[in-house]
């Protein structure tokens, strides 16, 4: 499970968060796992489109903590 992926406001939408993603997937596999989970703020749209491109298209859990609404989404590996 990946809780909240940030990366620094000068550093969005140059790959940041794709690559990182894309090691924790690729990883994720090469150890055997047979699914991966991410959360992400139900207010963040960009992170939210990058997670289903990269095939989170599953939602196990819809919550709210200190920092708000958030989603957690799940990824067949």
């Amino acid at each position: 499970y990946v809780s909240r992926l940030i990366v620094k406001d000068e550093y969005r939408r140059q790959g940041i968060g794709k690559k990182l993603v894309g090691f924790i997937v690729r990883n994720a596999q090469q150890e055997g796992y047979r699914e991966l989970s991410i959360g992400v703020d139900l207010d963040n749209d960009p992170a939210l489109r990058l997670y289903t491109q990269m095939g989170f298209d599953r939602i196990v859990h819809i919550g709210e903590d200190e920092y708000g609404r958030f989603v957690k989404l799940i990824k067949e590996l």
